[in-house]
């Protein structure tokens, strides 16, 4: 049995009525993708894409940059689903860790998707704190523009 699952980054809503059916895990997408497609309201068109979704996996990035932020907007988040993962970056732009906002949202049993993870380091550091919740690790690997 394969461990191996399928996301697809950053769909338009057309795209991901053609996936339907398709072996795919999910969806994942950021802010930067949402204004690639044009959105202007993110979280209305984070609920369309959620009607689409077909109950699939979708993970909504928060755009914040600090402890407060993050929390609040990913409570938001999590509030549109339950198949909703919250991405929340391994480091905040300053590039301190944000193990806390990670922790503080972990035990409020929130779906998390840590991101733009490099490093085996930055896993072994939050996975004590991940045990028993439902969390996607996006490991980036080669990554020269996004």
């Amino acid at each position: 049995m394969s461990n191996i699952q399928i996301y697809i980054d950053g769909p338009t809503e057309d795209e991901m009525k053609e996936l339907v059916g398709k072996n795919i895990s999910g969806y994942t997408f950021n802010p930067t993708l949402f204004k690639n497609l044009g959105v202007k309201d993110y979280l209305g068109h984070s609920k369309k894409v959620l009607e689409i979704s077909n109950n699939l996996p979708v993970s909504l990035e928060v755009i914040g940059d600090n402890y407060e932020d993050i929390v609040s907007q990913a409570n938001e988040l999590a509030s549109l689903g339950s198949n909703v993962f919250v991405k929340i970056p391994i480091t905040y732009t300053s590039g301190v860790s944000t193990l806390d906002t990670i922790k503080t949202l972990a035990d409020q049993n929130i779906n998390l998707n840590i991101t733009a993870i490099f490093t085996l380091d930055q896993i072994r550091e939050i996975l004590p704190d991940l045990r028993d919740t439902k969390t996607i690790i996006s490991v980036f690997a080669g990554r020269i523009y996004d």
